[in-house]
């Protein structure tokens, strides 16, 4: 390749990219304004709980740098979305792969059943989702999985953006469950993987006061057919659902479904501080019925594992 071709192909690729920044701006949204029924969510997909400033003298120092940054969100939240826009730019710039899956905006339960919907969490949830998780927190705390190696403590901010990154590589989807107008829980599918597996992990945990009305077999029932059917969606073969054994009320989620039950997976997941047991139940996309699995859970058609 002679100095002449060298000089061509540098003039394309820069004129390659000022295109796809430009079409990137012109599709930015515009900025935003300024059991238990709880089954075991994947790692990094449930919100950090942010200390209540009346509770921080009891609380560990770990959770020290979190308060400093969430100070700092809150006095420039506009500029920190700001950020995380022209930040989420780069994977266009340097030619990122095509989005596995576009997240919808909304998810709707079928009609006649519970007036259930599922959303993406944004950065204005706050507040409501922090308190819910605080009514909840004793609740959840047995069933929650976590990180065996830590890491430093991440902002509602960072989670929001990190959130953002998992559905932009495709490899995760949260949703909270809008019951009515309020948020009742949350439901999401993780850990996704492509190619010959194509495959992913179901969580979802649901408020306390909720439980035991239908709310989190219908809504991993829409998550599932937005992932096994949707156009835009990931187009899984697999879904599994992981259950601690002692986690009786969770079970009843996947039985409800009809999941093939797949046996106990041994030390499969860290949880509440050990490496725990799960039993592992499996949803399929060639069995999912004609109509979807949430209309055959809400016409009582679906066999009971």
């Amino acid at each position: 390749v002679n100095s002449v071709a060298v000089t061509v192909l540098r003039r394309a690729s820069a004129a390659c990219r000022a295109a796809r920044l430009a079409a990137a701006i012109a599709a930015l949204p515009p900025p935003m304004a300024g059991s238990t029924e709880a089954g075991e969510a994947s790692v990094m997909l449930m919100p950090p709980l942010i200390p209540r400033p009346s509770e921080g003298a009891a609380v560990h120092d770990t959770f020290s740098d979190t308060r400093r940054i969430v100070a700092t969100v809150r006095t420039t939240r506009g500029t920190m979305k700001t950020m995380s826009v022209f930040q989420s730019l780069r994977g266009i710039i340097h030619g990122r792969r095509p989005r596995e899956f576009i997240m919808p905006q909304v998810l709707h339960a079928p009609e006649g059943t519970l007036p259930l919907t599922l959303r993406p969490c944004t950065l204005d949830d706050e507040d409501e989702l922090q308190s819910l998780r605080w009514r909840n927190r004793d609740w959840l705390k047995p069933w929650q999985s976590d990180d065996p190696l830590g890491g430093p403590g991440l902002s509602f901010n960072e989670w929001i953006h990190a959130q953002r990154e998992y559905e932009r590589d495709g490899t995760a989807a949260l949703f909270l469950i809008i019951d009515g107008t309020r948020i009742v829980g949350q439901v999401s599918l993780g850990a996704i993987a492509y190619g010959a597996i194509r495959t992913g992990l179901v969580g979802y945990w649901v408020d306390r006061e909720m439980a035991g009305h239908g709310i989190a077999p219908l809504a991993v029932a829409v998550l599932a057919d937005w992932a096994f059917d949707a156009a835009d969606g990931p187009k899984l073969h697999r879904i599994e659902i992981a259950i601690l054994p002692q986690n009786r009320r969770s079970r009843r989620v996947p039985q409800k479904l009809g999941a093939v039950d797949e046996g106990l997976r041994r030390r499969y997941m860290y949880v509440n501080g050990q490496w725990r047991d799960h039993e592992s139940y499996a949803l399929f996309a060639e069995d999912r019925p004609q109509g979807g699995l949430a209309q055959a859970l809400a016409d009582g058609s679906l066999p009971a594992a």
